[in-house]
């Protein structure tokens, strides 16, 4: 291993989805003080790790009373936003009004990795589409676990929904209740596909829907795990809308409840800067726990298995505790410009400025990040740990939203609806091109000829022409 001013010593590459799925992990705090104690940790600190330092560090002493005055500016300043980890703490509503309190004890903890992992598997890839034999083994795996699906589809017409992650906790957050969505999510899209298989549409277009709706609830998180999940999620259920338009039973009626679902989804898109907001104070309270001597405690397993085996690996935490003020400084100032870069502020009201527009922000980060490199004051945690796949994961948000767009647009072109009002995909900044052919409506959002892959472009059927409803008429059932 390196020193941690070398960019030799970053953590091993670790794709988005896999560092999700660990941290969905059940991380309590048993877990947690293994591994403290397995890096040596704890005899170098004379803090322990328990609810209520966690709760301590969460009104963040090492930042608010710093004797660097840039850090105490930054704290005065996340004071006036209201977006300190306290601040953005929100009481969780009655289990009885909380779709989320559903979840509380439906799955046993251990046994959720595994079928969520099993289900995965067993999701077609990229097309929605069912042979004989994985049909049969989608109806197995939903016969098991039809009664919480069932359970939790019921527990929808509830008014509220809040998933309890605590921005607080910061990275000794209980992620495991998102496993938990993601198996219920999946068991409707197979309960989706049994019931097209049966010609049971409004069946089938109900379950699609209430994925829509659990997603939807998901994105709202101020929290950026669950925002990420919520893109692959919706990635999936649209899959699904796809299988279901392209059934030879579908009708008009189905092409516009699913425009108006998705168009009213629209107008309800959470803000992103919600997201960043949460990720920011998550942080913060991890940099508290890194001025403790627990880094090591929010590594994932692999991470740690690295930095452990390495003869340098007690001083990765060494020199992250020495370095701890000057790598927040630098995580801070790069986050406040990242989220300030999130809207053009015009008289009272603030605009979105869609990712195509924000590259300069990233650019500046990764100069930022070669000058501190160059100057031997490389910020091992914020630039390996905090805003790892800075610009991958803004990315992955503005796609979700322009997928949800060119849905929009091409079912209400297929339906004849007015046009919605997305003129421009956010993640590439293309225009939308929209071809209504006499069979069906094909809508790109692609940059170019290299660019035409099945996340910018999206084909519905036209079912109010002749041509239309033979091509759907004809397909095989």
């Amino acid at each position: 291993m390196h020193s941690l001013t070398d960019p030799g010593s970053e953590l091993p590459a670790c794709t988005a989805p896999d560092r999700l799925f660990a941290l969905l992990l059940p991380r309590s705090l048993a877990v947690v003080l293994l591994a403290a104690a397995l890096c040596g940790c704890q005899s170098e600190t004379q803090f322990e790790l328990t609810d209520e330092s966690i709760e301590e560090m969460a009104t963040l002493p090492g930042l608010r009373l710093s004797t660097d005055e840039r850090l105490r500016h930054h704290y005065d300043l996340l004071q006036a936003e209201g977006t300190t980890p306290l601040q953005l703490r929100r009481d969780v509503p009655p289990e009885e009004d909380n779709v989320a309190a559903v979840f509380a004890g439906l799955f046993a903890p251990n046994f959720l990795p595994g079928k969520v992992a099993e289900s995965h598997e067993l999701f077609p890839r990229p097309a929605f589409e069912f042979d004989d034999v994985r049909l049969r083994k989608a109806k197995l795996f939903l016969r098991g676990l039809d009664d919480e699906r069932a359970e939790v589809s019921r527990a929808l017409d509830r008014p509220v929904c809040d998933f309890g992650l605590d921005p607080a906790r910061g990275w000794y957050t209980d992620w495991s209740i998102l496993q938990a969505v993601t198996l219920y999510i999946r068991l409707e899209a197979f309960f989706a596909a049994v019931r097209l298989d049966e010609d049971d549409l409004t069946a089938a277009g109900a379950a699609i829907a209430r994925m829509l709706r659990m997603v939807e609830y998901l994105s709202r998180e101020r929290d950026l795990q669950s925002r990420l999940l919520a893109a692959d999620l919706r990635k999936e259920s649209l899959a699904v809308l796809a299988s279901f338009v392209a059934h030879p039973l579908v009708e008009d009626a189905h092409l516009r409840t699913f425009a108006n679902l998705l168009q009213n989804q629209l107008a309800r898109w959470p803000d992103e800067a919600d997201a960043w907001h949460g990720e920011r104070a998550r942080a913060l309270v991890a940099y508290e726990a890194v001025r403790r001597g627990f880094l090591f405690t929010m590594l994932t397993e692999t991470e740690q298995r690295e930095l452990m085996m390495s003869r340098e690996g007690r001083r990765a935490n060494v020199e992250a505790r020495r370095n701890a003020d000057a790598d927040e400084l630098f995580y801070l100032d790069q986050m406040r410009t990242i989220i300030n870069r999130l809207h053009d502020v015009d008289g009272p009201n603030k605009v979105p400025v869609p990712y195509y527009r924000r590259q300069d922000v990233f650019r500046d980060f990764a100069k930022a990040r070669q000058q501190k490199l160059d100057a031997g004051e490389y910020p091992f945690v914020a630039a390996r740990l905090f805003l790892r796949d800075l610009q991958e994961n803004h990315a992955l948000v503005a796609l979700d939203r322009a997928r949800v767009e060119m849905w929009t647009i091409g079912l209400a072109a297929s339906a004849g609806l007015p046009p919605p009002e997305y003129q421009t995909n956010p993640a590439n900044g293309a225009p939308y091109q929209v071809h209504v052919e006499s069979h069906q409506a094909i809508v790109s959002g692609a940059n170019g000829e290299g660019d035409l892959t099945d996340e910018n472009v999206v084909i519905v059927p036209r079912l109010n022409t002749r041509e239309g409803r033979a091509a759907v008429r004809g397909r095989p059932r």
